[in-house]
C-alpha cells in the first residue's frame, strides 16, 4: 500500500511553521522531507513527519537550541531520554528567569536610589588574556551581514573573564582567572578591536585592568589606555550551548591527530553557498575505539556512532590550542564535536556536525 505524502504547504498549516522555516530545517538536516521531486524540487512529507514538525515548532517557541532539538527528535522512540532533554531545557529557562529577576531587582534599586551606574573593573594577567583572545578568534564570523558574530564576547563573572567567538558552525571559548570589582558584565568587541587589545597586552608586564561601563570597554595596560564601543546586537547565550562531557572521550595524541587531518578523499559542501570542504568521518565502535573512515569504508553495524566534521575547521581548532593537551569528546552524530583542554575544561572548541553525503557514506 502506497504511503500518503503531504506537501510543504500542508505541513506548514498543520505545524504552525512557515514554509521558509521548513526549507531551512531541511537545509540543516533537522527535518528532511520524505521525498523531493528531482525536477521541481517540491518537498513531500510523511504522516510521521507531521508530528515531528509540530514537535519542532513547539520546541522553537520555547527557544530550545537547534542542537537540542536534533537530540529530542532523534530520541523520539526513547521517551525517557527525550524527556530528559526537555527537563534540562526547562531548568535552563528557569535559571534564566531567576537571573533576569535578580538583574531587574538590581535595576529597580538603582532607579529608586538615583545612584550613578558604576563600571565593573576586571583585573587579569595580560599574557593569559592575550593568549585566550588569540586562540578564539578563528571561530569568529566573516559574514558582513552577521556583524555581532564577527566580534569577540567578553564575559566577566564568578572570578573569571571568558572570551567567546562563534560563526554558528563552530564556537571557541577561552577563560582566564580574574579579580572582578562590580557586578557581572559582558559586551562584544569587534575583531579589529580584539586585535588592538592583543597588541597592547603583548607590551604589558603587570596586571591589566578592563573596565565595563554600559556599551563601552576600557583597557588599561602597560601605561596605555584603549577604549572600544560594543558591537550592537544580541549575542548567543554561549553557556547554554556548551555540552556536558561527551560519552566518548579520547586523548588527542599525534597518531590520532594525523588520522583526523589526513586527506581521505571525502568532501562535503555548505548548502548556503555551495562551498566545498574536506570532510573527516569518525566512527566509534561499541568498544569505544575511534576510527577515521576513508571513502572505501562503511561503518557497518559495528559502529556505535558516526559523525562528520569539517576538516578545515578541525585543523584551525587544533592549531589555536597548539601546545595544549587536548581531549576529543563525541556524543553521537547530531551533537557537536568538542575539543577540550584536558587540564582546563572551561577552555574548548566546539564544531557542529556535518551531514555525510550519501555517496561518501556509502563509499561510492
Amino acid at each position: 500500500m502506497e504511503r500518503e505524502l503531504h506537501g510543504i504547504g500542508e505541513i506548514a498549516r498543520r505545524s504552525g511553521l512557515t514554509v521558509s522555516a521548513l526549507r531551512f530545517y531541511d537545509g540543516i538536516g533537522v527535518l528532511v522531507p520524505a521525498e523531493v521531486d528531482e525536477r521541481s524540487g517540491y518537498r513531500r512529507y510523511s504522516d510521521e513527519q507531521i508530528t515531528q514538525a509540530c514537535l519542532l515548532a513547539r520546541l522553537r517557541r520555547v527557544a530550545m537550541p537547534i542542537d537540542e532539538i536534533r537530540r529530542v527528535l532523534a530520541a523520539r522512540d526513547h521517551p525517557d531520554r527525550a524527556e530528559s532533554f526537555l527537563d534540562a531545557h526547562l531548568r535552563r529557562l528557569e535559571d534564566g528567569v531567576a537571573d533576569a529577576r535578580r538583574e531587574l531587582s538590581a535595576a529597580r534599586k538603582l532607579i529608586n536610589s538615583g545612584e550613578n551606574l558604576m563600571p565593573t573593573w576586571v583585573t587579569v594577567t595580560p599574557s593569559e588574556l592575550a593568549a585566550e583572545l588569540t586562540a578564539v578568534q578563528f571561530a569568529a564570523s566573516t559574514d558582513p551581514e552577521l556583524e555581532i558574530l564577527g566580534g569577540v564576547l567578553l564575559d566577566a563573572q564568578a572570578g573569571r573573564l571568558s572570551v567567546v567567538a562563534t560563526d554558528r558552525y563552530r564556537m571557541a571559548v577561552g577563560s582566564v582567572p580574574a579579580a572582578i570589582d562590580g557586578p557581572a558584565a559582558q559586551l562584544v568587541i569587534s575583531s579589529a578591536d580584539a586585535e588592538r587589545v592583543v597588541e597592547v597586552l603583548a607590551e604589558a608586564n603587570d596586571s591589566t585592568r578592563i573596565g565595563f561601563a554600559g556599551e563601552q570597554m576600557t583597557l588599561q595596560a602597560g601605561g596605555r589606555e584603549v577604549s572600544a564601543t560594543a558591537v550592537a546586537g544580541a549575542y548567543p547565550d554561549y553557556r547554554r550551548l556548551i555540552p556536558a562531557s561527551g560519552r566518548t572521550r579520547v586523548e588527542l595524541d599525534e597518531r590520532l591527530l594525523a588520522g583526523l587531518l589526513a586527506d581521505t578523499g571525502r568532501r562535503a559542501s555548505r548548502h548556503q553557498d555551495d562551498t566545498e570542504f574536506p570532510l573527516t568521518v569518525i566512527a566509534v565502535g561499541a568498544d569505544g575505539e575511534l576510527r577515521v573512515l576513508d571513502t572505501s569504508e562503511d561503518p557497518g553495524q559495528e559502529a556505535d556512532q558516526v559523525i562528520g566534521v569539517n576538516q578545515e575547521f578541525l585543523l584551525q581548532a587544533v592549531n589555536a590550542r597548539a601546545g595544549n593537551q587536548l581531549r576529543l569528546e563525541l556524543d553521537g552524530p547530531l551533537a557537536p564535536l568538542v575539543l577540550r583542554s584536558a587540564d582546563r575544561p572551561d577552555t574548548l572548541s566546539m564544531l557542529m556536525p556535518v551531514r555525510i553525503p550519501e555517496a561518501a557514506s556509502s563509499g561510492s
